[in-house]
């Protein structure tokens, strides 16, 4: 199979699809949008944690 790659690279006839462009643009959008959303809340799970504040740092709420 690398050897099918290698030498459709050296072609030039090599095409990089992982099933991404079957998708719809709509279906593309909300993909880029869950993917979003789940950083944002990573961030706020991390931001909320006051174990991973370091000691004589306050939150916000405390200043």
């Amino acid at each position: 199979m690398i050897r099918t790659w290698i030498s459709q690279y050296q072609q030039g006839t090599l095409t990089g699809n992982l099933g991404v462009s079957k998708l719809s643009a709509e279906q593309l959008r909300i993909r880029m949008l869950e993917r979003e959303l789940a950083i944002a809340r990573e961030e706020r799970n991390i931001i909320n944690n006051p174990v991973a504040r370091p000691r004589g740092i306050a939150s916000s709420s405390e200043e």
